[in-house]
């Protein structure tokens, strides 16, 4: 699926870029977009993020979008991940990650690792996380 970290002290959303099709075969892809003042990054359906990213691009207007989707948000303010009633849940440490690579991402964050490098050993330990890391400052 895919790992996505974000963290308020540094400034930054890192993911890295594997995407399975149906056939098993990977492409690189974005996972991290810029939706106004914020970063914001998706994990799951593709097509269900791309619905997402647009109901945060034009304000939340409109009852939030159906479908399995992880949702990541960068702003000065923090980190805070989506509720799939859109409500923004604020995350108090600074930093988060989501997707299936989550915990073993969030592990090296807690031991002090970088958010690049704590994407880095996500992919090493996740089937589903890999190919290039990129990272976005805020």
């Amino acid at each position: 699926m895919t790992t996505i970290v974000a963290c308020a002290k540094h400034g930054v959303m890192v993911s890295e870029s594997k995407c399975t099709g149906p056939g098993g075969d990977w492409m690189s892809v974005i996972k991290v977009f810029r939706a106004g003042d914020a970063l914001v990054g998706t994990a799951g359906d593709a097509a269900a993020g791309e619905l997402w990213l647009e109901w945060l691009r034009v304000g939340k207007q409109g009852k939030p979008p159906k479908g399995e989707v992880s949702m990541l948000i960068l702003r000065k303010t923090g980190v805070a991940v989506i509720e799939p009633s859109g409500y923004e849940l604020r995350i108090e440490r600074g930093f988060h990650a989501v997707g299936s690579g989550a915990h073993a991402a969030l592990g090296a964050l807690h031991a002090g690792a970088s958010p690049a490098d704590a994407v880095r050993i996500a992919c090493k330990v996740d089937a589903q996380s890999g190919g290039r890391v990129r990272t976005v400052r805020l």
